[in-house]
């Protein structure tokens, strides 16, 4: 819980840096790293290339709302939350529903990867909620 309660403390700025580095590390993940090893995943090294393409919108889009400071944040960032819960949903139909090749590495990996950023679109939407009276201050 201390985690929990250490990131709703954070400044909105840092809460978009965060998930700008978390969607530039996923990025680098899916683009550089996992096509290497795609036939142990059982997936196709287009299908990593194309959800690289996607996160890195996202990286351009938190990383831009970093830089720019908004004084209407949380609907940023309750907009990235989204997004990241659609990145959860778009990957597990391609990856489970829609690539009958998916070794179990590549569902392990995957179901864990849309975990993880669920749980990241929670504290958002959380942080965003918190936050929802102080829509016009300052980042």
């Amino acid at each position: 819980m201390r985690f929990v309660e250490k990131y709703m403390s954070l400044p909105p700025k840092t809460i978009f840096l965060i998930d700008a580095i978390g969607a530039i590390l996923t990025c680098i993940i899916l683009g550089l790293i996992l096509p290497i090893f795609s036939s142990e995943f059982g997936v196709n090294q287009s299908i990593f290339y194309q959800l690289a393409t996607l996160v890195s919108c996202y990286f351009l889009y938190s990383i831009t709302i970093f830089w720019l400071k908004p004084s209407r944040w949380v609907m940023y960032l309750q907009f990235i939350a989204v997004a990241n819960l659609v990145y959860c949903i778009v990957t597990i139909t391609l990856i489970i529903f829609l690539n009958s090749n998916t070794t179990a590495v590549g569902i392990i990996y995957f179901i864990g990867e849309s975990v993880i950023i669920s749980l990241i679109s929670f504290l958002e939407f959380s942080y965003a909620k918190k936050n929802k009276a102080l829509r016009t201050s300052s980042i």
